[in-house]
């Protein structure tokens, strides 16, 4: 399950502001921003969200091919 809740951190304890509906010693993880801040969250290595951004990134920010590179000859004519 996951879920975006607003809550006040107070004396150690964060205290959601709207009822949370899960059963006393649930494990949850946090990820904690101050208000105004955006989150950046990381996907784990290998997970289909981190495939699907890394492929979303490439179609953004493609590598341009068109920049003249060396081939072998004048690579080697440098020396």
């Amino acid at each position: 399950m996951t879920a975006t809740v607003l809550a006040t951190y107070v004396d150690g304890v964060f205290r959601p502001a709207v009822p949370v509906d899960l059963p006393n010693n649930t494990q949850v993880e946090l990820i904690m921003k101050t208000a105004g801040e955006p989150v950046i969250a990381q996907s784990a290595i290998g997970s289909r969200e981190a495939i699907e951004a890394f492929i979303q990134h490439c179609r953004v920010q493609p590598l341009h091919t068109n920049v003249g590179w060396n081939g072998r000859d004048e690579l080697y004519d440098r020396f």
